[in-house]
């Protein structure tokens, strides 16, 4: 049945989520990659799946069992906004860290998310005196903590025209 969550929670299906409760699906049990149905419904940005799991009890501070990270951090690292808002909204605590002790914070720095940066400070987050001194070190040297797909997609873009322009393919 949970498997059945999980996926109505991919597709942000509400329908789907309440019939698989019906069934007795379990709401924070973690499928193979370690993560509830919150996770998947967080990573893929739908915040009326995302305030319908927290209404039947999901775990919103929740650690997923790969990297540790809390349904805010997942938020965070995909650049979703209104779902960070619904956690935020929700009581999602802003000091968690993942088993690598990186916080929410940071996850919305590495990807450049000013507005989520705002969002976190406003609800309490700061960076510890690490992050900071990281954040220094990667503005100074011009370095991107993670490429976003996006950036990859113009590379390729770029490569695939010169090589076209060169007649290499």
């Amino acid at each position: 049945m949970s498997w059945q969550l999980h996926a109505a929670a991919v597709k942000g299906d509400l329908k789907w989520a309440q019939r698989a409760l019906d069934e007795g699906a379990s709401i924070n049990e973690q499928d193979e990659i370690g993560w509830a149905p919150l996770h998947h419904a967080v990573a893929h940005g739908h915040p009326e799946m995302v305030a319908f799991l927290l209404d039947h009890g999901a775990g919103i501070n929740d650690r997923d069992g790969n990297e540790g990270y809390t349904p805010l951090m997942q938020a965070s690292l995909s650049g979703h906004v209104d779902v960070v808002k619904v956690l935020l909204k929700r009581g999602a605590d802003v000091h968690r860290r993942d088993k690598q002790g990186r916080s929410a914070l940071m996850a919305a720095h590495q990807i450049g998310a000013s507005e989520i940066i705002e969002l976190l400070e406003d609800a309490g987050a700061s960076p510890t005196r690490d992050e900071e001194e990281a954040l220094a070190a990667n503005v100074s040297t011009g370095c991107l903590l993670v490429v976003l797909p996006e950036v990859l997609g113009i590379v390729a873009l770029i490569v695939w025209g010169i090589l076209k322009l060169f007649s290499v393919l």
